[in-house]
């Protein structure tokens, strides 16, 4: 007699707990609820690279007269740098984006810029959104730094009246950004 009341008090228990794990379930991890925010601009430029080194994201507009960087992080109407990353020891994986606001018509340019570090591959990611249409992964490559203070234009790519991308527009012409218009 005392074994089946045992064992009824361990079922019950059992069962009780699988009730409780049933109803609780769901709130563990709920499924995420679909949102339509767009995103926080029109051109989106991200890179990443591995190590202890400090790259930097400059960035120029048709409307800038100064490029965007760690010292200038919003431009006067497109560009904004939303991250910058000092690539310190505690971060392997490092990462800078920015973000332009707005397509004004006009040439855009993007560069890399080594500003405390040894040798350095960057990889680079562009990707245009523009309103109302799919995003195009405009430019995706891995950038090689040599030396401590280079400077590189990644991409310098047009940009027309309706927003799109100009065909064969795209150069890889050096453009100074960090030192120009100080």
């Amino acid at each position: 007699m005392g074994n089946i009341v045992a064992r009824d008090i361990f079922l019950n228990a059992l069962a009780f707990c699988l009730l409780v794990l049933i109803i609780i379930l769901p709130y563990i991890n709920p499924v995420p609820a679909k949102t339509d925010t767009p995103p926080p601009g029109q051109i989106y430029v991200k890179i990443t690279w591995d190590g202890p080194v400090d790259v930097d994201l400059w960035l120029l507009s048709p409307d800038d007269k100064r490029a965007v960087g760690y010292s200038r992080k919003d431009g006067q109407t497109a560009w904004a740098l939303l991250r910058d990353d000092l690539g310190t020891d505690q971060d392997p994986r490092n990462e800078e984006t920015g973000f332009a606001r707005s397509m004004p018509a006009g040439r855009y340019t993007v560069n890399l810029h080594l500003y405390r570090g040894a040798s350095m591959a960057v990889h680079v990611e562009i990707i245009i959104l523009p309103p109302g249409k799919p995003a195009i992964k405009f430019f995706s490559e891995t950038v090689t730094l040599y030396a401590e203070n280079q400077e590189r234009t990644v991409v310098s790519f047009a940009i027309d009246s309706n927003g799109a991308l100009v065909p064969l527009s795209a150069n890889k012409v050096f453009v100074p950004l960090r030192s120009a218009g100080k």
